[in-house]
């Protein structure tokens, strides 16, 4: 069984995860995920690595393109499983426009539905 608290596994899957713009530790439900993932690994003949960047692309599933994350990482989760990102809006702000009214920064929305395509729409707020 792979230890998520060796730092060399976490060091490894940070890396992975830093490809498919997931966080590892965040939110909560992130580490609850991983920690599980971990324990399903016992084929030492693939290594880690592979495994894992495997299991992160097809559990973290994205429509078209992955977010572009403003402040850092944060997937949300339903019932246990990564969202579905389904696409990101962004707002730039500028003293005359109309984002100006509604917002003080630059802001980007980052919307995901559950994996099992039911239930409620997160939408994740994020702004420079």
């Amino acid at each position: 069984m792979v230890d998520y608290n060796d730092p060399e596994i976490y060091d490894l899957l940070v890396k992975v995860c830093s490809h498919y713009k997931v966080d590892p530790s965040v939110p909560l439900e992130s580490e609850v995920f991983f920690r599980e993932l971990l324990s399903h690994y016992d084929d030492p003949s693939e290594p880690l690595q592979s495994w894992l960047e495997k299991q992160i692309r097809d559990s973290f599933i994205v429509i078209k393109d992955r977010p572009h994350w403003i402040q850092g990482a944060n997937w949300p989760f339903a019932n246990g499983k990564p969202m579905v990102f389904v696409g990101q809006i962004d707002i730039r702000v500028s003293i005359d426009s109309m984002a100006s009214r509604f917002f003080h920064d630059d802001t980007s929305f980052y919307i995901f539905v559950p994996a099992e395509g039911e239930g409620p729409v997160e939408v994740i707020t994020q702004q420079y």
